[in-house]
């Protein structure tokens, strides 16, 4: 009766972990033809790299260490690697000054005895600026 119970448990495991591998639906397919091409770099970390570009002409430099950049044709994301939370809200206010202050919402509050912080804006041109500030994470992102 044990065996019989057993048997079937022993089974299951043996499929799921007995080297049976599930291939995904584009197996085969070169990646660059299942995901779009992204112009992505990042900085190496901590080395104060402002990138000049068409997002970056629109906000002033923050004054925060950068820790790493990604950008897209749409979008660039910029990491911080010293930012404190007083610091964020008067980059906050320089954002506001640039003309980031269209549908404005700042979210400033506490969770599990953590800060969380965000800024969203747009400005005239139509492109959106997030200043956040979570845990493990600080940085901007201005997107078209």
């Amino acid at each position: 009766m044990r065996i019989a119970a057993i048997l079937p448990i022993l089974s299951l495991l043996l499929l799921l972990f007995g080297g049976c591998k599930a291939e995904p639906a584009d197996a085969g397919v070169p990646r660059s033809e299942t995901a779009p091409a992204l112009e992505t770099t990042t900085a190496s970390p901590y080395d104060s790299v402002w990138v000049e570009n068409e997002f970056t002409a629109l906000v002033p430099r923050p004054p925060f260490t950068i820790r790493s950049f990604s950008a897209t044709e749409r979008r660039l994301t910029v990491l911080f690697a010293d930012a404190q939370l007083s610091s964020l809200r008067s980059y906050r206010d320089a954002l506001a000054e640039a003309g980031f202050t269209e549908n404005a919402e700042t979210q400033d509050l506490q969770v599990a005895g953590v800060t969380v912080f965000r800024y969203e804006a747009a400005n005239a041109a139509g492109y959106t600026v997030q200043l956040f500030s979570n845990p493990g994470a600080s940085g901007i992102s201005i997107e078209k």
